[in-house]
């Protein structure tokens, strides 16, 4: 199994589209029911995004909405993955 590490360093990948970025962060924060929240300003931390950065980060939030990865409401404080797509971990 991966950790939360490993996912934050792919989040960080230059070259993966914003919205895949995001999803990594996401995953390595996530709880074993794939809620994910962040700090203001972490999400775009672990992402590698400069600071002038807001509306990609919420348009890539978006996608991952619209491609069923994220449920409705998702933002950059606060993400909860699609539980088919998360390995659930022990408490």
């Amino acid at each position: 199994m991966s950790t939360p590490h490993q996912f934050y360093a792919l989040a960080r990948t230059r070259g993966i589209p914003t919205s895949t970025r995001v999803m990594f962060a996401a995953t390595g924060r996530a709880d074993r029911h794939g809620r994910a929240t962040f700090e203001p300003g972490e999400l775009r931390r672990l992402t590698g995004l400069p600071d002038n950065s807001r509306t990609q980060l919420n348009d890539a939030i978006k996608r991952l909405v619209e491609w069923g990865v994220a449920a409705p409401g998702a933002s950059s404080g606060s993400i909860i993955l699609n539980p088919a797509l998360i390995r659930h971990r022990a408490a």
